[in-house]
């Protein structure tokens, strides 16, 4: 995480955080309209998204995500944690 964010300053890359717990589909959209509109004005970004603890994504936030991954909008990044007690 912390390697993808620095990076994001040398780079044309703008790097998200999202805790899928606290997804804000609005706030979302506003990043990928911003990213949008710089490229409307010549300025190529290449967005990448992290996501911590993806499994928990609803079907909608996935099919948001999935979307723009098959159209490659947007890097994906997701983390998740294995449980011993599930199966």
């Amino acid at each position: 995480y912390a390697l993808a964010y620095q990076r994001q300053v040398a780079c044309k890359y703008q790097f998200k955080r999202y805790n899928s717990g606290e997804w804000s589909k609005p706030e979302f959209f506003d990043f990928m309209q911003e990213i949008e509109n710089k490229g409307r004005l010549g300025i190529q970004i290449i967005p990448i998204v992290f996501v911590d603890e993806f499994h928990t994504l609803n079907k909608t936030q996935q099919a948001t995500l999935l979307s723009l991954i098959e159209q490659q909008k947007i890097v994906f990044i997701g983390a998740t944690t294995e449980t011993i007690f599930r199966e």
